[in-house]
């Protein structure tokens, strides 16, 4: 075991390594000189590794060993693309692409020119393109693999490297650990990349190709043969007026193309939110999913007099939506009241038209709102409930498609939607088509979509649901989760929530992923597990009533639980692994 004075001493050896590197970029080079005198900093820098795990690597940019910067990128690249080639993927090769984010494109670039020189044919995206279409690339290149470089919807100072299997869906825990291995064993990367070939001279022999217009094409044909629907009357898609924002991201080009293409002609777009910009100057973080996300597209709807907001984040996996309530007033819905209104339009029109097939199923993350069980049970479908992560909701769809069933939509609690076998991750930019289609249908006869909500829960339940999270401040943060979650699996069931919510079922879910979720009596529930990907715990909780949404109730449990786990993360550390 590591003492603090050995830690500070290795981390300080690193630097002093990093510093030695006389091939370093320039503005890598400027930062570790500017940190010579900071000890603190370099600690915080060089005394850990960034951790490959199911959602790859993300982490603020910067120089050090755990930040990410050309030389971490470099490293998992070199170690995905030994891992395609051990798996015999070389040349059926990896399909790259990347986001607006800041150093995303020379980070693609690099993991292009590792992954050649490793022998891995590369198709690289010629200019940011969305997370969807790089999981439709891979399989359009029947391709072994890809890279996304995204950080998705992390504040601007994050950048990421998101890793994907020959299905064009992210890697499952196994393959992970498998490319986390394969990561560690790559050695002195400063020397790998100063041995490789450069990225001109692999352009040049072909290891490197650019993936381009084609792509887009085929994308678009994808999802108009797959989501266009021919109820909507033409005329109502010409009159709803559209507000949109790709938050400063990938999505612009590729919304603004399919929703003209499917006929919709008032689109405004956030002039603030259009151009790709990794800064994201007008957005505190760019997170549709945050309702101050909306500040600058409510504006523009106020004066344009929006029917409908729409906003995909950076990668565009996500959608945000807000419409006018019956106020007039605009409200941003959460990623549960977007999921249900896209399952029961879906449902409904496919059984309108019938063309549900008896074999057909819809996915809903266990930790989403429990309205995809009332829904599917009046359609007769099949729900399976799976884990948090696309990944998850991708195997479901592989398992399904496999024994013969008919995959027709699934989403997760985050604002993640999907509904294609031809596109295994979260799709911001379908889900943009079918929200739009929607909203036009309900224009036409006469009825508001925050009504039609409303309309939705009188039919099956009141749901109270509450999303939040308490940040995890300070190095070692991912110890003091581990701490916290498990000192509450020692609590068992043993934890007192209150009148009428007594726990009647707890469930563990490790080793596959690190939560805790409780059944709670009535048909409520509540959930509690660490972030993948950034330094806070995330709790759920969901109640329901036959007449009217059980809100203080729910309020009150959410408080509860937040003191819970925040005295959990506060609880000095007695092992003495930090002495």
């Amino acid at each position: 075991m590591y003492s603090g004075a050995d830690l500070k001493s290795e981390a300080f050896n690193e630097y002093c390594r990093w510093m030695r590197v006389k091939s370093m970029d320039p503005d890598t080079r400027r930062e570790i000189q500017s940190m010579i005198t900071n000890m603190d900093m370099i600690y915080e820098r060089f005394s850990s590794r960034l951790s490959f795990g199911t959602a790859g690597l993300r982490a603020p940019l910067g120089a050090g060993t755990n930040r990410m910067n050309l030389y971490t990128v470099a490293a998992a690249a070199r170690g995905f693309a030994r891992w395609i080639k051990a798996r015999g993927g070389a040349d059926k090769g990896i399909v790259i692409s990347y986001d607006s984010r800041n150093q995303s494109e020379a980070f693609a670039e690099m993991t292009a020119r590792m992954a050649a020189d490793e022998g891995v044919q590369v198709y690289l995206s010629d200019t940011l393109r969305p997370v969807p279409m790089l999981s439709y690339a891979i399989n359009l290149y029947d391709a072994a693999g890809g890279v996304m470089i995204t950080a998705s919807h992390n504040p601007a100072e994050y950048n990421g490297f998101k890793a994907y299997g020959d299905d064009g869906a992210q890697l499952m825990p196994e393959a992970a650990a498998e490319v986390s291995t394969a990561i560690e064993q790559v050695g002195d990367i400063f020397s790998v990349i100063n041995d490789s070939l450069t990225f001109r001279q692999l352009r040049h022999n072909g290891m490197i190709e650019y993936a381009g217009a084609n792509l887009d094409y085929r994308y678009d044909n994808l999802i108009l043969e797959k989501l266009r629907s021919d109820q909507v009357p033409e005329e109502a898609k010409k009159n709803l007026r559209i507000v949109y924002t790709p938050l400063n991201g990938a999505g612009n080009h590729h919304v603004r193309r399919l929703l003209g293409k499917l006929g919709f002609e008032t689109v405004a777009v956030v002039p603030e939110q259009e151009l790709p910009d990794g800064d994201f100057p007008s957005l505190r973080v760019p997170n549709p999913e945050y309702e101050d996300t909306f500040d600058k597209a409510i504006e523009l709807a106020k004066v344009t007099m929006a029917d409908l907001i729409i906003a995909t984040d950076p990668d565009s996996d996500r959608l945000g939506v807000a419409v006018p309530d019956q106020d007039g007033e605009y409200c941003v819905l959460t990623g549960n009241q977007i999921g249900t209104l896209l399952m029961e339009y879906i449902l409904g029109s496919r059984t309108m038209r019938g063309v549900m097939k008896e074999n057909s199923f819809c996915i809903a993350s266990i930790v989403s709102t429990k309205m995809p069980r009332y829904i599917c049970r009046r359609y007769g479908l099949e729900l399976k409930e799976t884990l948090t992560g696309s990944r998850f909701t991708a195997q479901a769809i592989r398992e399904g498609s496999e024994a013969g069933q008919d995959f027709v939509f699934g989403f997760e609690e985050g604002n993640g939607y999907m509904f294609s076998t031809g596109i295994l991750d979260k799709d911001g930019v379908a889900a943009a088509i079918v929200f739009a289609q929607m909203a036009a249908m309900s224009k036409s006869v006469g009825q508001r979509l925050y009504d039609q909500l409303r309309g939705i829960y009188s039919l099956y339940k009141y749901p109270a649901e509450k999303n939040f999270s308490i940040k995890v401040e300070g190095s070692g943060y991912r110890e003091k989760m581990n701490r916290a979650m498990d000192r509450l699996r020692s609590m068992g069931r043993d934890i007192d929530l209150g009148p009428q919510t007594e726990i009647v079922e707890l469930k563990d879910y490790q080793p596959e992923t690190d939560m805790l979720y409780y059944n709670l009596e009535g048909g409520g529930w509540m959930a509690v597990r660490p972030s993948g990907t950034e330094p806070k715990i995330k709790i759920y909780v969901g109640l329901y009533g036959d007449e009217q949404s059980p809100e203080e109730e729910a309020e009150a449990l959410s408080a509860k639980v937040y003191r819970l786990i925040d005295s959990l993360l506060k609880e000095p550390d007695i092992s003495g692994d930090n002495q």
